[in-house]
């Protein structure tokens, strides 16, 4: 099951660091921090740019969440596994599913792309094809997309790299005259 530890901004990779250096690996199986590219406009042109997907979270997979916590008690300036009640809790099936939807091998989310036909928006190709209902804002110039995710019991709006290639007109309906 994957559960998810809280810790400060611009601290991941040091946790991540420290929990695969301090904690034995026969208690969990991965720990990971989410990233998305997303396409950054420079002095030379557009360049890809590798951001975490969601600042102050690391994602671990363990079955033993109880024996994970205990050792993870032992790193200085630890934050906490996320809970609720007092009970860890893990990420559901569909948050799992949908995290997966959104991110590559290298867990990072890759930027999609797309055009908007009047108020719609068509994806094309990259992680985003077929989530179009998720996206909740485009910004054209920043070349980013702002989806809203249900994570962690709570809507989660989170920023990835999307490129609106095209914008058209709405189609005319087959019954105007």
């Amino acid at each position: 099951m994957w559960y998810v530890l809280w810790t400060t901004t611009g601290r991941e990779e040091k946790m991540k660091e420290l929990v695969d250096q301090l904690v034995d690996h026969s208690y969990y199986n991965r720990v990971e921090i989410l990233y998305k590219i997303r396409n950054i406009k420079m002095k030379k042109g557009w360049e890809k740019k590798k951001e975490k997907l969601i600042p102050s979270y690391l994602f671990v997979e363990t079955g033993n969440i109880e024996d994970f916590a205990s050792a993870l008690a032992k790193i200085p300036n630890f934050s906490m596994i996320l809970q609720s009640d007092g009970q860890f809790f893990p990420l559901s099936e569909k948050e799992e599913a949908l995290i997966r939807n959104f991110t590559s091998q290298e867990n990072g989310v890759d930027v999609s792309k797309g055009y908007i036909e009047g108020d719609n928006i068509y994806v094309t190709e990259g992680p985003l094809k077929g989530m179009e209902g998720y996206i909740k804002k485009i910004d054209r110039h920043k070349r980013l997309a702002i989806i809203s995710m249900n994570l962690f019991d709570r809507d989660t709006d989170v920023s990835v790299g999307l490129e609106i290639v095209e914008k058209r007109p709405a189609k005319e309906s087959d019954n105007t005259k």
